[in-house]
């Protein structure tokens, strides 16, 4: 700030400076009856004075451009700055615009989640397949069809099956639910990159953002390595039971441990079904054959499940449960 008042006063003095040398200069060359350019005497201190005061300006004007840069830009780049300032105007009544039609989507949307129930959620998994590092474009393209069409199924049977609870609560369902469109998202440009991998990848179509009943569906692509989850044979989880426990706690004991198989699938990357999850669920009556098994037994009982093939990233999750008395 200080700096900005000491040029003002320095511009002040210095054309205070000039203004009296060209008026002593023009009073001068008055009395001397001095000519220039072939003009008469009075003629020519006129000029001087002219002189002088075009002399004030362009020196300012030097100042100010050596020694400011905001004036610079504006003595210099007005007409860019004008232009810029049309440009960002019209830029603005655009989004504006923007703006307005996202608020109508906004308060539709709003409309239709008071109303209307969830299809999808943002992220969630909808199909899955493998991609073999030998397909060609050709084979890839028909593997990605084929996952489209499971997506197309799940997304429309939701649809009929949350229609159905709306109208069973006595509510109007939005219009032509089998006509909403699906989108794939950069499905071309995920095509190429697959095609240029060197492993076998599992491709996830996924949700990419909340879904409502009347929306259309937007899918999103990702993969991940097809990676050996647990070798045939390998034991992937295991634990002691006590026999002489009732039947319930034997149980309560054998879900303990299936839940237990289902965290160390996840957590070494295994992905479960859309549909049918990991598939470890075991139907209650045979689950009610392996406690009475255990329950036939005496004493403390080693209970293993193992894998009975090769299980890889996206399975299926095959295995068998094997029961020994504690030595």
């Amino acid at each position: 700030m200080l700096g900005a008042f000491f040029r003002i006063f320095m511009l002040l003095v210095l054309s205070g400076v000039i203004s009296y040398v060209g008026d002593y200069m023009g009073h001068k060359a008055g009395k001397m009856k001095l000519t220039a350019f072939g003009i008469r005497p009075r003629k020519t201190s006129k000029v001087i004075a002219v002189g002088t005061g075009v002399l004030i300006t362009v020196v300012t004007l030097l100042i100010l451009l050596l020694f400011s840069n905001q004036a610079k830009i504006a003595l210099l780049g007005l007409d860019k700055i004008q232009q810029d300032i049309y440009n960002l105007e019209e830029r603005k009544t655009k989004l504006e615009q923007v703006l307005y039609d996202l608020e109508e989507k906004i308060g539709d949307i709003k409309e239709r989640v008071s109303i209307y129930p969830m299809v999808f959620e943002a992220t969630q998994p909808l199909a899955y397949g493998i991609i073999k590092k030998h397909m060609s474009e050709k084979e890839i393209i028909s593997a990605f069809e084929k996952m489209k069409k499971k997506v197309a199924v799940e997304f429309y049977n939701k649809n009929g099956e949350l229609a159905r609870i709306v109208m069973s609560r006595g509510l109007k369902t939005p219009e032509d639910l089998n006509g909403r469109t699906i989108i794939f998202v950069n499905s071309g440009e995920f095509i190429t990159y697959l095609k240029n991998v060197n492993n076998d990848r599992v491709v996830c179509m996924y949700s990419f953002a909340n879904i409502f009943l009347g929306d259309d569906l937007i899918v999103g692509f990702t993969s991940q390595d097809n990676k050996l989850i647990f070798r045939k044979g390998e034991v992937i989880t295991e634990g002691i039971i006590d026999s002489a426990m009732a039947r319930k706690h034997i149980l309560e004991h054998m879900t303990i441990l299936l839940d237990k198989v289902s965290a160390t699938a996840i957590a070494k990357g295994m992905v479960p079904d859309p549909n049918v999850g990991l598939g470890v669920d075991i139907p209650i009556p045979d689950m009610w054959d392996i406690c009475d098994q255990i329950k036939s037994c005496s004493g403390n009982v080693s209970v293993r499940i193992i894998a009975t093939e090769n299980i890889w990233t996206l399975g299926p999750l095959k295995f068998k449960i094997e029961k020994e008395p504690v030595k």
